[in-house]
């Protein structure tokens, strides 16, 4: 069990221990990190549940995985699916197949394909959530 919190917020006594800082990511200045926060962990979380179809992810595990609030959340979940990036299915959002051939890592492992790499794609997506949760 770990609390993922920013290396600015103190942490009381016995809740240190249980610290985990949030993966440092390369953010450009102007866009809100959240934003990108929440794409990073989409990317992640995203599997191919039964291994067929297109990938998807419960929105309330990725609500639980990233910074924003639930009114942010849900107005960031909108903005993606306005950008034909999700869609919604009961609990579930499905990364669309024209998408998924841009995915990258959202952990920024080495080897993989990394968000630098798709920026072109990625970056106007992550402007669109940054407006939407502004």
């Amino acid at each position: 069990m770990s609390i993922v919190v920013s290396r600015s917020h103190k942490l009381n006594y016995p809740w240190v221990q249980f610290r985990s800082e949030p993966d440092d990511y390369d953010v450009d200045a102007g866009v809100d990190d959240r934003a990108r926060r929440l794409l990073n962990k989409l990317m992640s979380l995203a599997r191919r549940h039964g291994h067929r179809g297109p990938r998807a992810e419960y929105a309330k595990k990725l609500e639980g995985r990233q910074g924003l609030g639930t009114e942010e959340f849900q107005r960031a979940i909108a903005a993606l699916v306005r950008l034909g990036v999700v869609r919604e299915s009961g609990d579930m959002l499905f990364l669309d197949e024209e998408w998924d051939q841009h995915r990258y890592d959202g952990k920024g492992r080495e080897g993989m394909p990394s968000y630098a790499e798709r920026r072109d794609v990625w970056d106007p997506v992550v402007e669109a959530v940054f407006e939407a949760v502004g």
